[in-house]
């Protein structure tokens, strides 16, 4: 097999902002955040590309972060995934405003501010409604995973996402995660527990834990 899980670094956040973008091009939240315009038809992707490379490196700055990409050998070490994990820190402070708005506060041409803040609202209130009064501040995050559509199918995300949940069981923390309905099977075949959802934007995003 010529896929291969590796620590991502700095180095690699332009190719995975790439991998990102396409990967979520025609995701509804995405078209939510980032609409169609009649001034670019293309949803502005260049500032588009920009703005997630620097959200992907803000996440790798991140007290607890933890970047994983898998790389295709077969490709010269083309990194065809990603994910990025915020792992357990519940002696951490807690986050201070620019920390929680560096989603808003990043300007980008053709976002809607206005999606993104009731997106980011609805996400707070719903790893507390699971996890509790503190979130996932002392549990396994998810936040971001990512697999180019040229190579989805091959075992990229079931690699990714099988790593966290390895580290939170050899911890015996919690672990969460959010899914569209589209990758809701496949979170179910890796034997996580659905423990229901909230809608944004009309879809129905279903949140994830280890069963206990």
């Amino acid at each position: 097999m010529s896929l291969r899980l590796r620590h991502a670094t700095l180095d690699d956040v332009p190719t995975m902002a790439r991998v990102g973008i396409a990967a979520f091009e025609n995701d509804e939240l995405n078209l939510a955040m980032f609409p169609p315009s009649p001034e670019s038809p293309n949803r502005f992707l260049e500032e588009r590309i920009k703005f997630r490379e620097v959200m992907t490196y803000k996440r790798f700055k991140k007290h607890g972060a933890v970047s994983m990409v898998v790389v295709d050998d077969a490709l010269d070490g083309e990194i065809v995934g990603y994910a990025q994990w915020e792992a357990p820190t519940p002696d951490a402070d807690e986050p201070t405003e620019t920390d929680k708005n560096d989603f808003t506060q990043t300007e980008v041409a053709g976002r809607s501010l206005k999606a993104v803040e009731e997106y980011l609202d609805a996400m707070d209130k719903e790893k507390k409604r699971v996890m509790g009064p503190e979130g996932t501040k002392d549990a396994w995050l998810l936040v971001l995973l990512s697999v180019h559509p040229a190579h989805q199918r091959r075992g990229v995300a079931r690699m990714l996402v099988s790593w966290g949940i390895e580290q939170a069981k050899a911890q015996g923390k919690k672990l969460y995660l959010s899914s569209t309905p589209a990758g809701r099977p496949f979170y179910l075949s890796l034997g996580l527990q659905d423990v229901g959802y909230f809608e944004i934007f009309g879809s129905k995003q279903t949140s994830f834990v280890l069963p206990s």
